[in-house]
């Protein structure tokens, strides 16, 4: 698994970061809209938001999700940073599919 995370071309979003070392790693600071849409716009490969609800709703806001794959995990305690806020502007999703993992929680 590791080579392959390795080898992929990957996107830092970060307004601390000033420099990323990860092989293949592009960093984004500023016009993070701007950014994906170029990159949107080049083509290639499928792009993943993983784990970040704040760089997700820059993303929603600017409808820049072609897909939504939410994976759920069950959480007893602790709170963070929900991915759909109560001001959220909403949208027509269509569920294409659902798979109940073995251990819990929901893909």
């Amino acid at each position: 698994m590791a080579d392959l995370i390795n080898s992929i071309p990957k996107i830092v979003v970060s307004r601390t970061l000033k420099s990323v070392d990860w092989n293949n790693t592009t960093l984004i600071q500023s016009n993070i809209s701007n950014e994906i849409k170029r990159l949107k716009e080049e083509g290639g490969k499928d792009m993943y938001v993983f784990g970040s609800a704040n760089l997700s709703e820059i993303l929603m806001d600017e409808n820049l999700f072609d897909e939504y794959r939410i994976g759920i995990s069950l959480v007893i305690l602790g709170n963070g940073n929900p991915l759909f806020k109560k001001d959220f502007k909403s949208y027509v999703l269509n569920l294409s599919s659902a798979n109940v993992l073995k251990y819990g929680g929901l893909f």
